[in-house]
């Protein structure tokens, strides 16, 4: 056995319960587990038939199944179990009525509640024998005679005490079996670990049969899915909410700043202003400045002054015979830019400078 078979087994065997056999009016519980809870049915509680259905379609079989079960049942609520082999059908019957009324006395066996179980006649589990003719096994209780051939059941018959040479011939002739023989010895059965393997459940069958757990299930699934939905979309909506209120916060902040970003930007706006106002020269030191740079041969006379901030605009009257020269007497001390030009009138000229002493102050703006 490999790790792998190893670790499936114990894992079935963790999620696994023991079965229940339903005999003698009591309910036994055996060591075999299953995933799967089953309900094994006694011999003494059972009823076997061999049905030849091999020549109805294999579609129709278990509609066709149903139909001879109703009419061969001695009891109004059959239950059974089905083992094919071909078109051959080995049914076990036993009512359906009595066994839930053993089950519903012993608390244990209510397992049904929860997941409802499979019921198997118990000698599913049994092994088969592998010679044809008749078999006797020891029940649980009682005694079950087996006519084997090929492989298949034909006949059984149980018997609550050992079964006479007689009871037995008469089982044989009514097989068609020589009644010359020999008396078959009493077998305790083989009991195996999984079922026949011709026993075989239809998948749409077992969802009917279980339809209330599925349901229960499914809706439980459903409403845990729900859950996490609403969860999920309740969670987005707070998050939703939550970085609205902090966008609005953040945005009074941002335009609360902005304003006072404008206030204060209008303010350097007027600081510069008045710094360059209180920063000016003495309008007469300068005009002092300019007049002691002026040559003193041939005299000059001002004409007009102008002055916006550093520059210096001025109109003088006089001869200039070399305005390089006053040019460069002009552009010293605090001064520079100069230049002389000749205007419309007749010895009048216009002398434009700027004072580099003029420091302007300017207030840094906020970014």
């Amino acid at each position: 056995m490999t790790w792998l078979q190893v670790q499936q087994k114990r894992l079935i065997t963790r999620f696994s319960v023991n079965r229940r056999l339903v005999s003698s009016g009591q309910i036994q519980q055996l060591s075999s587990l299953n995933v799967i809870p089953q309900i094994l049915i006694g011999r003494d509680y059972c009823q076997y038939v061999c049905i030849d259905l091999g020549n109805v379609p294999k579609a129709k079989r278990e509609n066709a199944l149903k139909h001879r079960i109703k009419s061969l049942s001695i009891w109004a609520d059959p239950g059974f179990c089905v083992a094919w082999q071909q078109g051959d059908a080995q049914v076990w019957l036993w009512d359906n009525t009595e066994v839930q009324r053993l089950l519903s006395q012993n608390e244990s066996a209510q397992n049904n509640r929860i997941y409802k179980p499979v019921y198997l006649s118990e000698v599913l589990y049994w092994q088969k024998p592998v010679e044809n003719g008749l078999h006797l096994f020891q029940c649980n209780n009682g005694y079950d005679l087996h006519y084997w051939n090929q492989g298949l059941l034909r006949a059984s018959q149980w018997y609550v005490n050992k079964p006479t040479a007689i009871q037995i011939q008469r089982f044989a002739r009514a097989q068609g079996i020589s009644s010359d023989a020999s008396e078959p010895g009493v077998k305790e059965p083989q009991v195996a670990e999984e079922v026949w393997s011709e026993v075989v459940t239809s998948v749409w069958h077992h969802l009917f049969e279980r339809r209330d757990q599925i349901i229960v299930g499914f809706a439980a699934l459903s409403l845990f899915i729900a859950c996490l939905q609403l969860t999920a979309v309740a969670r987005w909506y707070w998050e939703e909410y939550s970085l609205q209120q902090l966008t609005s916060v953040t945005t009074e902040s941002a335009n609360e700043l902005l304003t006072a970003r404008s206030v204060v930007r209008s303010a350097q706006l007027e600081i510069n202003k008045l710094v360059q106002l209180t920063n000016m020269p003495d309008p007469l030191g300068t005009h002092q400045k300019i007049y002691q740079h002026l040559p003193p041969a041939p005299p000059l006379s001002l004409q007009t002054w102008e002055r916006n901030l550093d520059q210096i605009d001025l109109v003088v009257a006089g001869e200039i015979p070399d305005t390089l020269s006053l040019v460069r007497a002009l552009s010293q001390d605090g001064m520079k830019g100069v230049r002389v030009e000749p205007t419309a009138e007749i010895n009048k000229y216009r002398i434009r400078l700027k004072l580099d002493g003029f420091s302007q102050i300017k207030v840094e703006e906020t970014p």
